[in-house]
């Protein structure tokens, strides 16, 4: 039966039927679009409960970051009982122990190069290897810097040998330097006019 045919109509709004009083036929049914009434404490209970995820949640992080610090930190005194020097702020800005650990022997190797005037142009060399050869300073501090200085070396032209490393013999071994030198001279061969442009301000 069509809804224009039945004169009297009513409106259940438990089962949301429209039906004809006069023969109890369901010809239509209610829809709703209107905004969810919620009670306002029942809304009010519902932020307080968000309010109380969130701060939960923060307690949380602030507790996971804790947690990760004393770790950090627990094994940084490890490694420093066995004579390692550590940048604390570096370690826990970063959380990684990665080019946060300095030998005694790679702190006097960046020593000798500062007495030389030579840091600048090694870190940018540092810098620039980092992201052609990520895999070539992944190594001691020591060995980094080594490796720059043999580039910066190689390309001005000159071919340092172990007995001209005065001062830093003791601080490398020969197979050690041997190894770093053949690699310095891959990486010049490799990259030679990027790492001439990092050296231009020298």
């Amino acid at each position: 039966m069509a809804m224009s045919e039945c004169s009297r109509l009513v409106w259940d709004n438990f089962t949301g039927d429209v039906i004809c009083v006069d023969s109890g036929v369901v010809v239509d049914k209610i829809y709703d679009y209107s905004p969810v009434y919620e009670k306002p404490e029942t809304i009010e209970r519902g932020r307080m409960e968000l309010r109380r995820r969130r701060r939960n949640r923060s307690i949380d992080d602030v507790r996971r970051r804790l947690r990760r610090h004393l770790r950090l930190l627990s094994l940084a005194r490890s490694i420093t009982s066995r004579g390692f020097i550590i940048d604390y702020e570096k370690l826990l800005g970063n959380g990684k122990l990665v080019f946060t650990v300095y030998s005694r022997r790679s702190l006097r190797a960046v020593e000798w190069f500062r007495e030389r005037g030579l840091l600048p142009v090694l870190d940018r060399i540092i810098g620039v290897l980092g992201d052609l050869e990520p895999r070539a300073v992944a190594r001691t501090i020591r060995g980094r810097y080594i490796l720059a200085y043999l580039v910066y070396e190689l390309l001005h032209g000159r071919d340092p040998s172990y007995q001209q490393l005065d001062g830093l013999r003791e601080l490398i071994g020969f197979n050690a330097f041997t190894k770093i030198k053949r690699e310095a001279l891959k990486i010049v061969m490799r990259y030679p006019h990027i790492l001439k442009e990092v050296m231009e301000n020298d």
